[in-house]
């Protein structure tokens, strides 16, 4: 999910986008938010790894 990037744009954008609507709505979805922090924190990462 951290790396997908699809026709529409990256997984982890529409991860988030799909959140806020969710929120939005008046829905909170624990799990959602916590595989949104997952993938946070593996982009974090990743970033991290590449920089010179």
């Amino acid at each position: 999910m951290a790396t997908a990037v699809g026709h529409w744009g990256s997984g982890a954008q529409y991860l988030f986008e799909t959140i806020r609507h969710l929120e939005a709505c008046g829905i909170r979805d624990r799990n959602l938010w916590r595989l949104q922090e997952l993938v946070a924190v593996e982009i974090g990462l990743t970033s991290q790894l590449s920089r010179p």
